[in-house]
């Protein structure tokens, strides 16, 4: 599984790209797709990790901006990505908070 580490206070954008399983012409659709955060409880915990209304697609990149997290603690993010034919994919990342 990806990861990537994180600072606390830090929020920017990252993205999930699924162009090695979409079939030509197949397209993500945007308000059909989501993503959503986990802790290590595997508690929803989309509401402090993710920030609302940021979710975006980009040809066949999936994106989200992440924010806040407890430094030592690690979060699973998982993208699923609904296409035009009906398909469903997903891929996790795991984000590790660790200030420096």
């Amino acid at each position: 599984m990806a990861y990537f580490i994180k600072q606390t206070d830090e929020i920017f954008p990252i993205a999930a790209d699924f162009s090695d399983v979409l079939a030509t012409g197949e397209t993500i659709v945007t308000e059909s797709s989501e993503v959503i955060a986990y802790d290590s409880d595997d508690i929803d915990v989309s509401s402090t990790i993710l920030v609302a209304n940021s979710k975006d697609v980009l040809g066949s990149i999936l994106l989200i901006k992440v924010q806040s997290g407890t430094d030592g603690k690690k979060y699973k993010i998982t993208f699923k990505a609904v296409t035009s034919n009906s398909n469903l994919y997903e891929l996790d990342v795991t984000m590790i908070i660790k200030d420096e």
